[in-house]
């Protein structure tokens, strides 16, 4: 096993929705990244352009599969541990 393998291992579970965040993510980067790569020649186009079709193919899947899986978390919503409005501890008698 390479030492990085055991500093690289990550335990614990990620949520559907951030699994397909990160391919949402990997998908826009290697779009932008591939045609500066194409026109160096580290990578030829018809390469790049498969991978980042599997890539798409994969999300689709995915988001297919995850239908109502995938929405991102609700937002915390802060609750009054108090009445909002002060309530008076004397009863008013008029």
């Amino acid at each position: 096993m390479h030492p990085l393998d055991r500093q690289l291992k990550v335990d614990r579970t990620y949520t559907k929705y951030e699994i397909i965040t990160e391919l949402k993510r990997e998908i826009e980067m290697r779009a932008k990244l591939y045609p500066a790569w194409c026109a160096t020649g580290r990578i030829q186009l018809a390469t790049a352009a498969d991978r980042i079709h599997l890539l798409a193919l994969a999300l689709a899947d995915l988001q297919e599969l995850y239908q109502e899986q995938a929405e991102p978390p609700a937002e915390p919503q802060q609750i009054a541990l108090f009445p909002i409005e002060p309530v008076s501890q004397f009863r008013s008698y008029q």
